[in-house]
């Protein structure tokens, strides 16, 4: 059947002519499935267990490796990214009134107090690290 359809249709001339691959097209569906070899899942399951293959596979793992970590910089560079821009965010706490503490106010005033006061701390110390006070002769 190969050689019916080497003398039949030509690669060059489906390239060149839809009519040509129409044609082609047509004729294997006239011809139906074409059924696998018997052998061909042991020729597989052995050609998969060759050392070229073996080789293949593993420098797919390694570059999955390399990937992960790749993706795990990344997601590290974010983070330190995204905690400095925090600590180096302008300072509004000052520009929020404080309230109060007296038993009468609910837990989440407390809290949204304690944050703040801890949030001061952070960008008292952020900006003790990006502007150092060094004297002249030092």
């Amino acid at each position: 059947m190969d050689n019916m359809l080497r003398d039949r249709f030509s690669l060059e001339e489906m390239a060149a002519d839809p009519e040509e691959a129409e044609r082609f097209a047509d004729f294997l569906e006239e011809q139906g499935l074409l059924t696998a070899p018997a052998n061909l899942k042991s020729a597989v399951l052995d050609r998969s267990r060759q050392a070229d293959i073996l080789i293949i596979a593993g420098s797919n793992r390694l570059s999955k490796r390399a990937e992960l970590i790749r993706y795990s910089m990344k997601i590290g560079l974010a983070m330190a990214c995204s905690i400095a821009f925090l600590l180096a965010a302008p300072d509004f706490q000052n520009s929020v009134p404080h309230l109060q503490s007296s038993d009468d106010t609910p837990i989440h005033v407390e809290v949204s107090q304690k944050l703040q006061q801890l949030t001061g701390k952070i960008r008292l110390f952020s900006k003790s690290l990006l502007n150092p006070e060094v004297f002249f002769h030092d």
